[in-house]
């Protein structure tokens, strides 16, 4: 989100910042009246952070060379994820999907 003009003055909107309960946030501020901008992928990751917004959020942690991440268990049992279970990664323009190799088979 790129905000060019501030819908209150129409003056020109700059890119900043603001610090809530210690989280540095993206913003954008107007020039002329002081006018805050907050993009909603920030406020998502302020929500996140302060507990406001319970969410499948889980912390990426070491195990030997790689990375792990857990699978919460509500979401496991709804994609029949299983202990043992082949996951396929595959990057995305939006991010990185994962599909049980099971369920790849399964595209009828």
């Amino acid at each position: 989100m790129m905000i060019k003009k501030c819908i209150e003055c129409d003056g020109e909107v700059k890119k900043s910042s603001i610090v809530n309960k210690g989280i540095v946030l993206e913003a954008w501020e107007c020039q002329k009246c002081g006018e805050k901008y907050i993009p909603s992928r920030e406020m998502s990751r302020y929500e996140i952070l302060t507990g406001r917004r319970k969410t499948h959020v889980r912390k990426v942690g070491p195990i030997g060379a790689s990375l792990k991440i857990t699978i919460p268990k509500d979401i496991a049992e709804k994609f029949g994820i299983g202990e043992g279970e082949l996951l396929y990664f595959e990057p995305k323009k939006e991010g990185i999907m994962m599909t049980p190799i099971d369920s790849m088979n399964k595209k009828d």
